[in-house]
């Protein structure tokens, strides 16, 4: 049995999970300032919620949920760091050869 492969992103689906990692990570440095850590907690859900949808499962994933509840260190970018060690770790869809169908 063959060990699985990188999985295949489209380069399309990689500028989406950044675009809203990064701006998850913006939001949150903004919303550390303010005394709503509800509103904070919110953007992190739904920022979960969307990169698992669009990524799959991926334990890089976890980690930066865990981190983001943590007052001080949501401050560092975790899901822009999460997301572009999943990115760097899969296979391009643009280069890779059509699956065959079974």
């Amino acid at each position: 049995m063959n060990a699985p492969g990188p999985r295949t992103i489209s380069n399309r689906r990689k500028a989406l999970v950044l675009l809203i990692a990064l701006s998850s990570d913006a939001a949150s440095v903004f919303a550390g300032h303010l005394p709503w850590i509800a509103l904070e907690w919110l953007v992190d859900g739904v920022t979960a919620l969307l990169l698992f949808s669009l990524l799959g499962f991926h334990w890089q994933l976890l980690p930066a949920l865990i981190a983001e509840a943590v007052p001080e260190v949501a401050l560092f970018p975790t899901w822009t760091a999460a997301v572009l060690w999943i990115v760097g770790t899969s296979a391009s869809s643009a280069g890779a050869p059509p699956q065959a169908r079974r």
